[in-house]
């Protein structure tokens, strides 16, 4: 409908829609193509912005697919972008995508690198419930490496984040 219309502005968007539903409903197939198709209209626009968040959802699939070498790539190309950019929000979201690759991957320095990268981009931009949310992967990180005090702390921080801004972590570890 919006391509007929020749709006392919409003088209990309209804496509990432698409998308994304394809992907919840599990057929990672259908959202990898639409997510591609996506990308090139970005690109073809010039939406630099629109691009990094194609990379990234085509970096979800790539994951949840298992294609962790590649969906880590996506996920890379993303960050960079934001980076060129100045698009401190989603080099923060990048960062933390990243370090969960990192994480799948079995690269706990890697992983740690990345959630540090992205807390002091989320302190800066004040979004706090990102910051929480760092700290509980990061807390998660330390955990799995055996170091229980300082994911203790982790969590405590996090969770008190939470608080402070009127919701209950999605954790209940202590």
């Amino acid at each position: 409908m919006y391509i007929a219309a020749g709006d392919r502005w409003d088209a990309v968007n209804a496509s990432t829609n698409l998308a994304y539903v394809a992907m919840q409903s599990g057929d990672l197939t259908q959202a990898e193509n639409i997510y591609q198709q996506s990308l090139k209209i970005y690109r073809e626009l010039g939406d630099r912005k629109g691009a990094a968040t194609a990379l990234t959802s085509i970096g979800t699939v790539l994951r949840n697919r298992g294609d962790f070498r590649n969906a880590k790539a996506m996920h890379e190309q993303a960050l960079a972008i934001r980076r060129e950019i100045g698009d401190r929000a989603g080099e923060g979201m990048s960062c933390n995508n990243l370090a969960n690759m990192l994480s799948l991957m079995e690269n706990p320095q890697g992983a740690r690198d990345m959630y540090q990268a992205a807390l002091p981009v989320f302190r800066e931009i004040q979004d706090r419930n990102a910051v929480a949310t760092v700290l509980s992967n990061l807390g998660d990180l330390v955990s799995e490496e055996g170091d229980l005090a300082r994911a203790h702390d982790l969590y405590d921080e996090s969770r008190a984040t939470f608080e402070e801004l009127g919701g209950r972590p999605a954790f209940d570890r202590w």
